[in-house]
């Protein structure tokens, strides 16, 4: 007998050694999950801005390409305004070359009229005047010779306003050049830096798809490990057998129950829906209790629940006390039927302080007046 009861003694210890250190480890795995689920909000986060970032550059590429298109095209118009232009300046030469040629020729000419005038005369000139058999004669010759005269100064002037009006021509048309020359630089140096642009752009929109592409691998990942961290806290959260005994109302100071188990129509979102648990009115900060023994697997904030606690009773069955203003254990805590969890409160999806209480079993939720709480 005494054999037998040192076995059970032996079997109690072992079995009183070991929930803390299951404990322990269902705390760090719960924690481990929550910082890779942090992690992966802030993946997704860095996902989305590096999306808005790349579309952004896209929009960027295409109004530099269309600005490139449009400064190319007006740089190739001033590159056929340059050629024209030293096609003009060459014709010019050319009419210069010619006029200087002309007056060089008109000027020979002249030389060469008075070395002929000249030959042809053994008198002087007033000896030839005075040879004429008349006055009208001699007046002839006057007007004659002037007339030569004159009509070579004339001929030689006007090639003189030629040539500087064709040399004119030429200074405004090499003018003309070096404002193009300036102006081809300036669009040369526009059209560097929007290459330049282009470029910074690329490698930036190359780094963007290369993060994304990294991001998106991480978030794999990080909804992987995410996923078999659930698993094993599914696994560490089921005690082997029901720790027993009948439930213990989870609020004290008010048993009244408002909504009841199954469909009903939400207060709220005004669309019917399941109710998976029961609400239990109560005022703001009254004592809210463990239904009974087992052990806090989850304690937090949910949009939907709000401040809730979760305790595993083992055999696959868990209860739920959600809409708390304060709680009051944390994940792994040991605690007794009776004891004080948390407060009642209405934080997440509430319309009033209460108590939303659930039991489930296997991870599915049935009626808590059902064979599990009695008023």
């Amino acid at each position: 007998m005494k054999r037998f009861l040192l076995c059970i003694l032996i079997v109690v210890l072992t079995v009183a050694s070991t929930l803390p250190v299951l404990a322990e480890t269902l705390s760090q795995v719960q924690q481990d999950k929550k910082n890779v689920d942090k992690k992966l909000i802030e993946v997704k986060a860095e996902k989305k801005q590096t999306e808005e970032l790349k579309k952004q550059l896209e929009k960027d590429k295409e109004y530099l390409e269309a600005v490139q298109a449009k400064e190319n095209e007006l740089y190739e118009e001033l590159l056929n305004d340059y050629k024209q232009i030293e096609e003009d300046i060459r014709k010019i030469d050319e009419a210069i070359k010619e006029s200087e040629e002309n007056l060089k020729k008109q000027d020979e000419l002249f030389k060469t009229r008075l070395r002929v005038m000249y030959k042809n005369s053994n008198t002087s000139g007033l000896e030839g005047l005075f040879e004429s058999k008349s006055i009208t004669e001699a007046i002839e010759k006057i007007k004659y010779i002037s007339f030569i005269s004159k009509l070579d100064r004339e001929i030689v002037e006007d090639l003189k306003i030629a040539k500087a009006d064709v040399e004119y021509k030429k200074q405004l048309k090499e003018e003309a050049k070096k404002q193009k020359e300036r102006e081809i630089d300036e669009k040369e140096e526009r059209l560097e830096n929007l290459r330049l642009t282009s470029r910074s752009v690329a490698e930036r929109m190359n780094e963007a798809t290369a993060t994304l592409k990294r991001l998106e691998k991480l978030e794999d990942e990080l909804l992987k490990e995410s996923r078999e961290l659930t698993k094993k806290i599914n696994e560490l959260a089921k005690r082997q057998t029901y720790v027993g005994g009948s439930m213990v109302w989870p609020l004290p100071s008010n048993h009244t129950v408002g909504s009841g188990f199954g469909m009903r129509m939400h207060p709220i979102l005004k669309v019917k829906k399941m109710h998976t648990g029961i609400d239990i009115g109560g005022k703001t900060g009254a004592s809210i209790v463990a239904a009974n023994t087992g052990t806090v697997i989850l304690a937090g904030y949910t949009s939907g629940y709000g401040n809730r606690v979760v305790i595993d009773h083992g055999d696959g069955i868990t209860t739920l006390y959600a809409h708390c203003s304060k709680i009051l254990v944390k994940v792994g805590d040991e605690v007794k039927a009776g004891q004080t969890i948390a407060k009642v409160g209405s934080t997440g999806l509430a319309t009033g302080p209460h108590l939303h209480f659930e039991v489930r079993v296997k991870g599915e939720p049935v009626d808590p007046l059902k064979g599990y709480l009695s008023k």
